[in-house]
């Protein structure tokens, strides 16, 4: 099982008292941080917030990943730190 790599929080700023009201996926905005491990073992990890599109575009990967592409992520994923939308 890999490392974890990747937070996410989806939060409203008001809530409904409607309890069937959807605040999933696209119904609630969503917050991501990347973990970054000290590869020294100096016990320095780093936990920065990365922008919403991208994100989005790791969401969208992770779903429809199977686990020979999760082994690969680095590989496959470098793209996201350079591209925008």
């Amino acid at each position: 099982m890999p490392a974890l790599r990747y937070v996410a929080l989806a939060e409203q700023d008001e809530v409904s008292a409607d309890w069937k009201e959807d605040y999933s996926g696209d119904h609630a905005p969503w917050r991501w941080w990347e973990v970054r491990r000290d590869r020294a073992g100096r016990g320095r990890d780093e936990v920065d917030e990365i922008p919403s599109w991208e994100g989005e575009r790791i969401r969208v990967y992770l779903r429809d990943a199977d686990a020979k592409a999760m082994d690969e992520f680095d590989e496959l994923f470098v793209a996201s730190h350079t591209d925008s939308p």
